[in-house]
């Protein structure tokens, strides 16, 4: 594993298989745990979450009362500056993006407060 800032910084997107309650991150760094034996990811607001097999795992109050975590997967972004950024491309929460924002936009809609 690589620690460290990525270069460029990676946005990871997912829902929620029970509720439907779709999720956004914008992750800069990967690192090891200071407290866990895994490795984390840290968001632009410096916020911890595990990342393990690649994906990153956030916990979320489920429409049925329950903790419940979903799983977020990184975006595959493809920089194609003849396709604008708009909000189709930051209301998607598929894992593809062809446009200007090269999948930084992708999904941020949903970003996790």
């Amino acid at each position: 594993m690589h620690y460290g800032i990525q270069t460029p910084t990676v946005r990871y997107n997912g829902k929620c298989k029970r509720c439907g309650a779709k999720a956004s991150i914008l992750l800069t760094q990967l690192q090891p745990s200071k407290t866990v034996g895994m490795d984390v990811a840290v968001d632009e607001q410096g916020r911890e979450f595990p990342f393990v097999d690649y994906r990153v795992r956030i916990a979320h109050e489920c429409s049925a009362g329950q903790t419940r975590y979903i799983v977020l997967a990184p975006v595959r972004g493809v920089y194609n500056p003849g396709k604008e950024c708009n909000a189709k491309c930051m209301a998607a929460i598929g894992h593809d993006c062809e446009c200007r924002c090269g999948g930084k936009n992708h999904g941020s809609s949903f970003t996790v407060a």
